[in-house]
């Protein structure tokens, strides 16, 4: 049995998946730990970074939801392009299309086959990393919120 983080996290993916095919994205991964190269660029990373609970109503963990909220970031890698002008395309320009793409993918269901009460976009970040040419990364964090059984860490 899995939790309904587990398979709200499954979805999350499932549903951004198909971004690979109409951005160019080589592959969406979760926990990537082996180090990015040029050639897997532009790529996407999930990962589950926090989950926290509140009991709504009954207090008798049998009976008792707990309303979930899950933090994701969906982290795009990009490397340095070259523009028409010979200028290189800033990391943040490289990654925009596909973030938008992502999240129109999530916004189509934010309730990710009902894994979810709701997806909701939270906050940024982009950072530049120095290699053959820049790289970069755009973060991008995700609330999901779930109702969970206390007794089971399952739907209710």
């Amino acid at each position: 049995m899995t939790t309904l983080i587990d398979d709200a996290l499954d979805a999350f993916i499932a549903a951004i998946t198909p971004v690979t095919s109409t951005t160019g994205v080589t592959a969406v991964y979760e926990d990537r730990t082996q180090a990015y190269t040029h050639d897997d660029a532009p790529a996407i990373n999930v990962s589950l970074t926090d989950a926290a609970a509140d009991v709504l109503g009954d207090q008798h963990p049998a009976r008792s939801v707990l309303r979930t909220t899950v933090q994701i970031d969906l982290a795009i890698y990009t490397r340095s392009a070259i523009n028409a002008a010979g200028q290189e395309v800033s990391a943040r320009k490289l990654a925009g299309p596909i973030w938008a793409a992502a999240h129109a993918l999530l916004m189509a269901d934010p309730s990710l086959g009902d894994k979810a009460l709701r997806v909701r976009w939270r906050r940024s970040t982009w950072r530049k990393e120095s290699a053959d040419g820049a790289a970069g990364w755009a973060s991008h964090t995700y609330e999901l919120t779930l109702a969970m059984r206390e007794l089971t860490l399952t739907g209710p």
